[in-house]
């Protein structure tokens, strides 16, 4: 979990899963409490991840070990940053060619909805938490390896010269949306645009974000994602063939 969700995170004790692990806790500093006030106030989950749409949380805690699945539908997040970056990572390995030399580059623009920039406001990441929130070097990293992982965020990995630098060839550019604006919606895309020194532009526009109901991950894009977290790579086929009892309790034993 640490690998994905960053050294910086706490986890939800085990009692306290069935109820809210799924859509988020804040913890006291003694971490025996759950709290769902962080949803409606100011600058709070609501107004900066959701839409006009988003539900409220109340009586969350009280929900069923499962419910919160089909009451608060989720996204499979294929990579370890914020989902606000997973339109413009997709884009950027879509864009990736082996033949592609980063020298070669001269910017790259990042064109995300306006309100997104309160979350993924990090140019330069100082930290491993900045790095998981900067649309940049996300981009920049997904643009020169083909594929982001857990790696691009371990061991200060991010402030090295070489991606440092790299991570200033990229801006974002917000565009304004309208009151019909809906959170991940396609009708207001991610674009990635790659300007090359010899005037050449590659660009990749994203809709349906990965991990979605009309992008959904597939089984080798679950067992890559595991693998990039684990060294137990025969778990993986082992969990699926389990009878769904198994999975229930193995799932559980995590937390």
């Amino acid at each position: 979990m640490k690998l994905q969700f960053g050294t910086e995170t706490k986890s939800c004790p085990r009692r306290s899963c069935s109820s809210s692990w799924n859509a988020g806790s804040i913890f006291s500093p003694t971490r025996d409490y759950i709290t769902n006030s962080f949803f409606d106030s100011r600058d709070g989950f609501k107004d900066l991840y959701g839409d006009h749409q988003s539900k409220c949380l109340n009586g969350l805690k009280e929900t069923i070990l499962g419910r919160a699945v089909l009451d608060y539908p989720v996204i499979r997040k294929p990579w370890p940053s914020c989902a606000y970056t997973h339109r413009i990572i997709e884009a950027a390995e879509k864009i990736h060619n082996p033949s592609l030399q980063m020298e070669d580059i001269d910017e790259v623009i990042i064109e995300i909805p306006d309100p997104w920039t309160k979350v993924v406001k990090f140019q330069i990441p100082n930290n491993e938490a900045e790095a998981r929130f900067s649309a940049p070097y996300c981009v920049m990293m997904a643009l020169q390896s083909g594929s982001l992982g857990p790696d691009d965020f371990s061991n200060q990995i991010y402030l090295t010269e070489e991606r440092q630098q790299l991570t200033k060839r990229a801006t974002v550019q917000a565009f304004k949306v309208d009151s019909q604006f809906k959170e991940m919606s396609p009708d207001y895309p991610d674009m990635v645009s790659v300007k090359l020194k010899n005037g050449s532009m590659m660009k990749e526009s994203i809709g349906y974000v990965k991990g979605g109901l009309h992008n959904p991950m597939s089984l080798e894009d679950l067992r890559n994602k595991f693998q990039k977290c684990s060294n137990k790579s025969t778990f993986f086929d082992q969990f699926l063939s389990a009878p769904i009892e198994a999975k229930s309790s193995s799932l559980l034993d995590i937390f």
